[in-house]
C-alpha cells in the first residue's frame, strides 16, 4: 500500500513538470524530456490530466484497495497514467504493486506451511 502511495505521488511530481511547460505541443506520443508516453497533444493539459489521475491512484490505494474490486480499480489506473503521461517507471511499479494488491485478501495457507516446517526444523537444531 505505501509503495502505491508513493507512486502515486511520484506520479503528481511527473506532471507537475509537465504542466510547467505550459501550453505547449508535446511533439509526438512519446514525451522525451519525461521519459513517458501521452495521448494529450498538449504539455499542460497532459500535467494536469496526470496529477489528477495520481492523486486518484493514491486516493483508491488508501480507501479502496481492500474491497473486492480494489485491485481491478486499480490496475484501470495504472494503464490509464500510462496513457496520459505518467512515466514508464510509474507503470512498472503500477504493475508490481498491482500483483501484490491482488494477494490482499487471500488466505495465507502456503505460508503457514513454510512457515511451520522452517520453525520445526529450528526447533530440532536446537535440541
Amino acid at each position: 500500500m505505501v509503495f502505491e502511495i508513493l507512486d502515486g505521488s511520484a506520479g503528481v511530481v511527473h506532471g507537475l513538470y509537465e504542466t510547467l511547460r505550459g501550453y505547449t505541443p508535446t511533439g509526438g506520443f512519446y514525451l522525451e524530456n519525461f521519459g513517458a508516453f501521452s495521448v494529450i497533444p498538449n504539455y499542460l493539459n497532459t500535467g494536469i490530466v496526470v496529477i489528477l489521475v495520481a492523486l486518484s491512484i493514491t486516493l483508491w490505494t488508501i480507501g479502496f484497495i481492500h474491497k473486492k474490486n480494489g485491485a481491478t480499480g486499480l490496475l484501470v489506473l495504472t494503464i490509464l497514467l500510462f496513457f496520459v503521461g505518467g512515466g514508464v517507471a510509474q507503470f512498472f511499479f503500477g504493475l508490481i504493486a498491482w500483483g501484490v494488491s491482488t494477494r490482499i485478501n487471500s488466505s495465507l495457507t502456503w505460508w503457514k506451511k513454510v512457515l511451520s516446517k522452517s520453525t520445526s526444523y529450528c526447533d530440532f537444531i536446537v535440541k
